[in-house]
């Protein structure tokens, strides 16, 4: 059972602005980059970190996702539930518009962004960490709240 009904449960651990980018200390990340030779990896390395990221997440269980890379930014939206343990964030698939459906092929992630999309929560830390339940394009990003 999932809840997702009013402020006072689980989801006000989570409501609010987050901003995040790709923990290049993830293992998955580091796995992937150490595949590449030192002249690609330096530049996968600095696309990563150029690359930053701002989650809301709305009292009515809808998120606005905001990716800025490089030199073009967008943002898409769906909704979102929190498990009974305020452990996991689900973000479902986001509905994207024809422009945004053309960047994210170009980027090689449509079909990451056509799954949905596991954040694990850490009340000691304050963060979201992404994960993913399929294959989905915020494994190896953290979230840290904004003030």
């Amino acid at each position: 059972m999932l809840l997702t009904t009013g402020c006072g449960g689980p989801e006000k651990v989570v409501l609010g602005s987050w901003s995040g980018q790709y923990d290049l200390d993830n293992e998955r990340i580091q796995s992937e980059i150490q595949l590449l030779n030192a002249q690609d990896r330096a530049q996968a390395e600095t696309q990563l970190r150029a690359m930053q990221f701002t989650l809301d997440l709305k009292k009515d269980n809808t998120y606005v996702l905001t990716i800025d890379m490089l030199n073009t930014s967008g943002a898409v939206t769906g909704s979102w539930y929190i498990n009974d343990d305020s452990t996991i964030v689900t973000l479902k698939p986001p509905q994207l518009d024809q422009e945004m459906r053309d960047q994210a092929r170009d980027a090689g992630i449509l079909s990451a962004m056509l799954v949905g999309q596991d954040l694990f929560v850490s009340e000691d830390t304050g963060t979201l960490a992404g994960s993913t339940n399929g294959g989905g394009f915020l494994n190896g990003i953290k979230f840290n709240r904004n003030e």
